[in-house]
């Protein structure tokens, strides 16, 4: 059975909604697009399962779904609502100048990529590019963004592209590694969501330049 189409249009649906989600201006949308690339990535996940028959793969990807699509996007769903935390996004960049650089950092990547030829030995390769590409701008939001959530999501896309990667390179990497990864990101999630709470309620904001008082 050909699932390259499948691949494309998963691999592809992650990219973009990473793309959006770093582009958005609110929490509601920066959760949402998280979402919708969990749920392509449990959709990659699930073809590269059946095209190499790898019957772990199926749960896997219901493990993404349930715990990374459901269960994350829901913890941080309520913090936002409970802890009062504005709707609108925080930036250390204006808007103009944050879209400038993730333009720069694409552009950027998709030229070092190309001239590196390891990539082509892969079956699909694109889906290499693609998950680097997203483990970057995972990254790019960690760095970009002043607020304590987009931060976690941030870390969340960056985890999506290092499971993207080893997904479609490590055709036989264990369930019980997903799981457990999984069930770490679930635990680092919980953990962050509770630091925002308390720095709203001590600060009446979710900036993380108002942790610098705690240097002293």
């Amino acid at each position: 059975m050909n699932l390259d189409f499948f691949h494309f249009l998963s691999a592809g649906g992650i990219f973009f909604s990473t793309v959006f989600a770093l582009t958005t201006l609110r929490y509601q949308s920066l959760i949402s697009w998280y979402r919708f690339s969990v749920v392509f990535l449990a959709v990659f996940t699930l073809t590269i399962g059946i095209e190499r028959g790898l019957e772990s793969f199926y749960i896997a990807a219901g493990v993404i779904f349930v715990l990374k699509g459901l269960l994350i996007p829901g913890i941080l769903f309520s913090v936002a609502q409970k802890s009062g935390i504005a709707s609108r996004l925080q930036f250390f960049l204006r808007p103009a100048s944050h879209y400038f650089v993730i333009v720069l950092t694409l552009a950027g990547l998709f030229w070092v990529f190309n001239t590196i030829p390891f990539f082509g030995t892969f079956q699909n390769g694109y889906t290499v590019y693609l998950s680097l590409i997203i483990t970057f701008l995972g990254f790019l939001m960690m760095i970009t963004h002043r607020d304590i959530l987009s931060q976690i999501i941030g870390f969340l896309i960056l985890e999506n592209g290092i499971t993207l990667f080893s997904t479609a390179t490590l055709g036989s990497a264990p369930l019980i590694l997903e799981i457990g990864i999984s069930f770490v990101v679930i635990l680092v999630t919980i953990l962050m969501a509770t630091l925002t709470k308390s720095v709203q309620e001590l600060y009446g904001t979710s900036d993380t330049t108002c942790l610098s008082d705690l240097m002293e």
